[in-house]
């Protein structure tokens, strides 16, 4: 992985990661955020806010975040200082400030053996001298151009439970589980963005996610563990926001208890294809999980 301190738009301090011709770049003036994911000279899949759009604080900024769950004020402590980083040849380690309640993001990103693109490593830890309970929230808001494709878990011999969350509101907007955004197949859970409001989560133990694009495909794999672990949201794993403007691809950590100088890590790694996917070819890799779709031709 090639690692270059730059300028980027507005922001002086930035960090450009080059991998197989797949280039990433995250700003640590703010965050951790990532705000460029590409082919080198294609254009950006990331969603950027250009409007400035903030609520007190917190400011929207667009890309690749991650936070806190379950879902709080915590959630939106804003990340507007500059970050701590630590560079090798091998990897790019950005440490936000401490939080209000003494937990500390930080960002690890590192070349991945397995899929041939990014490992990101989202560190939560508890620098505070009492106990911190929640999980990891990471999300990444992509420009709402393409559809997302999220598949079940497989389920038993006997038994197959595809068990599905919807946001009946979010906000100022409710959403009936009927929406002509979601549609769901046997084997997975598909939105096709159209500019509503939405949001809706699932447990799934395929650990990968998809979004095809006309002229490419973005894989992003992800930690899980069994259903019957705790996760935030009435046991979502992986959940689905879209807005006018962009799509928010989410996946979460399990609850956990985090002592005194201790961590909880959320790792995914991302994969950005030339190819453009499609449905039949999602539904030919369902038996496969994490790391092992480009293993089958």
């Amino acid at each position: 992985m090639d690692i270059e301190r730059i300028k980027y738009c507005d922001w002086n301090t930035a960090y450009r990661c080059v991998n197989n011709s797949v280039e990433l770049i995250v700003v640590t003036d703010i965050g951790p955020r990532i705000l460029s994911f590409r082919h080198a000279n294609d254009d950006n899949i990331l969603f950027e806010d250009t409007t400035g759009w903030a609520s007190g604080d917190f400011r929207l900024y667009g890309g690749h975040r991650f936070t806190v769950a379950p879902e709080t004020a915590d959630t939106y402590e804003a990340d507007n200082a500059p970050c701590e980083v630590t560079c090798s040849e091998q990897s790019l380690r950005i440490s936000c400030p401490v939080g209000r309640h003494k937990i500390q993001r930080i960002l690890e990103i590192r070349t991945c053996e397995q899929c041939g693109g990014f490992e990101l490593r989202h560190i939560l830890r508890n620098v505070g001298e009492v106990l911190w309970h929640g999980a990891v929230w990471v999300l990444t808001a992509v420009r709402p151009n393409g559809s997302v494709f999220v598949p079940w878990g497989l389920g038993t011999d006997k038994w197959r439970i595809n068990k599905i969350c919807y946001w009946a509101s979010v906000g100022d907007f409710e959403k009936n589980v009927n929406s002509s955004l979601w549609r769901m197949t046997r084997d997975a859970m598909i939105i096709e963005p159209n500019g509503q409001t939405s949001k809706v989560g699932i447990y799934s133990d395929r650990g990968w996610m998809a979004l095809s694009l006309k002229d490419g495909t973005f894989l992003k794999y992800y930690d899980f563990a069994s259903q019957e672990s705790l996760y935030p949201d009435g046991g979502c794993n992986v959940e689905i926001y879209t807005c006018r403007d962009f799509v928010e691809m989410e996946t979460l950590g399990i609850m956990l208890t985090i002592y005194p100088g201790g961590e909880s890590i959320h790792t995914e790694c991302w994969c950005l294809k030339k190819e453009m996917y499609s449905e039949d070819f999602f539904q030919k890799m369902m038996t496969h999980s994490t790391h092992k779709m480009d293993n089958i031709a």
